[in-house]
């Protein structure tokens, strides 16, 4: 009966119903019975599933493989952790010891307090050193300055109106016109 569905086994139920059911009441009265005796058929199926499910011990979860054309397993590569992943590892078993007394959520809470900090620091150490690469940096843009202002003139000391860039004439370049449009 368990394979069947509950429409099924109301209509099964009904075809069984006695010829001798003669008023409304009646009949309804059978048909509530029913409904619950089924119900209770369905609930007992379902334990009996359940009963023999436990009996045959935990189902293991098959894990899946996949396969290249040629039938190999194709393993994945985990990525790495990230720097804050990493953080977490490292300094856990840290925090615990300081604060025994923490509860987990307690416990990550401070670890990112401490990464806050971490982070912070390490920005300020990279800014300090990006600041004395940029004095370097910005020695190097003066004389690449000074070299472009040498391009920029003629012989006679006079500016050229394109910046030291070649005549379009000489690359062959034409000259774009505008169209006047009228309206």
């Amino acid at each position: 009966m368990s394979s069947t569905n509950f429409n099924t086994l109301i209509k099964e139920y009904m075809a069984k119903m006695p010829d001798t059911l003669d008023t409304k009441k009646e009949i309804n009265e059978y048909y509530k019975t029913g409904i619950k005796e089924i119900n209770d058929k369905i609930k007992e199926d379902k334990k009996t599933k359940k009963a023999d499910k436990k009996k045959d011990g935990p189902t293991k979860r098959v894990k899946k493989v996949n396969v290249d054309e040629d039938g190999n397993e194709i393993e994945k590569v985990k990525r790495p952790p990230t720097e804050y992943q990493q953080f977490i590892r490292d300094t856990r078993p840290e925090v615990k010891e300081k604060f025994p007394e923490l509860k987990s959520n307690e416990l990550f809470a401070k670890i990112a307090e401490l990464w806050s900090k971490h982070k912070e620091d390490k920005i300020n150490n990279t800014t300090k050193e990006s600041n004395s690469e940029s004095d370097d940096d910005k020695k190097d843009d003066v004389k690449k300055d000074d070299i472009k202002k040498d391009d920029g003139k003629k012989d006679d000391g006079k500016k050229v109106s394109n910046g030291g860039k070649a005549p379009r004439k000489a690359l062959g370049v034409k000259a774009a016109t505008k169209k006047k449009t009228d309206l």
